[in-house]
């Protein structure tokens, strides 16, 4: 979530420390969505993380989001042409986004007898943004309610606070 939000770290002597988002980065969101390399910050210790470092991250371009999506999607149309039932995994894919999977899949399964990858590509992709959005909304969302039941200095909190709207904003 820091990554996302940035952070304040206070050292030992209580001097508060300012760690910026990245949330901006172009890098972050594209592995996210498609693999890759990106960089996240990282914690020297997971007690106390007094200190935060760049560390980059690789995401397989088949856990990425668009590639998850778009197996899930194949395994849905290779169910509908089958007429076989959707799994529990599969209804809840469905019913995770907004985006009407079930319409799309339907007329895609009725218009060939086989479907490619490159066919529901650019269907993984708006309904990829669509999980992420919602994804990264709840990650700010519950960093927003933590952020009101600490006993941080009024002037601290403001300063988170715009850090997760500043994120919002580019969510």
């Amino acid at each position: 979530v820091m990554s996302l939000t940035g952070t304040i770290i206070f050292n030992g002597d209580g001097k508060a420390q300012e760690v910026p988002s990245l949330i901006d980065s172009e890098s972050l969101t594209k592995t996210l969505m498609h693999g890759g390399d990106s960089t996240l910050w990282s914690c020297d210790s997971q007690d106390t993380c007094l200190h935060v470092s760049e560390d980059s991250v690789h995401v397989d371009d088949s856990e990425a989001l668009v590639g998850q999506v778009s197996t899930m999607l194949i395994e849905i149309i290779d169910a509908v042409q089958l007429d076989e039932p959707l799994t529990d995994k599969e209804k809840g894919f469905v019913n995770s986004t907004q985006v009407p999977i079930l319409k799309f899949i339907t007329v895609l399964a009725s218009s060939r007898s086989g479907v490619s990858p490159t066919d529901v590509l650019p269907y993984a992709e708006l309904i990829a943004e669509d999980l992420l959005e919602q994804y990264l909304s709840e990650l700010l969302r519950s960093e927003k309610t933590s952020l009101s039941s600490t006993s941080y200095p009024p002037d601290l909190q403001t300063a988170l606070s715009l850090k997760i709207q500043e994120a919002q904003k580019v969510i």
